[in-house]
Formats: structure tokens, C-alpha cells, sequence
């Protein structure tokens, strides 16, 4: 969560690769509480994702059947 703390205080958005959805979801609950501590609006702060087709080492990736695919993005965009 350094990531989200630095990217708080000193930048101008988090980037998130290859995490799960509630991994995402966590972050950015964990965004928004850095964001009230030191008085920035949220909404300064945009959140973007990278997640690969393949699996990566940790094992996520999007897969390569459409319909998971489109189950995974769904997952995400709640």
C-alpha cells in the first residue's frame, strides 16, 4: 500500500497491474482514505489498470475465451 500512499502524496494517479477485482476494489477504498488524510480531492487522483491476457506469475490474467473475458472486465467495472 506504499504505492498508494506515495502516489497520494506526491502523484497524480495510481496505476494498478494485474490485480485481482477485490484487490482493486481494496486499493482504491485505501486511495480514498489516503486522499482524506492529507486533503486531496479523489477525483484528482485517477486509477487506471493493466491486466494482461495471459496470466502473469501471480496467476491473473484476463484469459483468451471471449466470454471470460468479457466476465472478468464486468468484475472489474463493479
Amino acid at each position: 500500500m506504499s504505492t498508494i500512499r506515495r502516489a497520494v502524496r506526491l502523484g497524480n494517479g495510481w496505476h494498478a497491474f494485474a490485480v485481482l477485482p477485490e484487490a482493486l476494489a481494496q486499493g482504491i477504498g485505501y486511495l480514498r482514505e489516503q486522499a482524506h488524510i492529507v486533503g486531496r480531492d479523489i477525483a484528482e487522483i485517477p486509477v487506471s489498470l493493466s491486466i494482461p491476457l495471459i496470466p502473469t506469475a501471480h496467476g491473473h490474467g484476463l484469459g483468451t475465451d471471449p466470454g471470460e473475458i468479457v466476465q472478468k472486465v464486468q468484475a472489474y467495472a463493479s
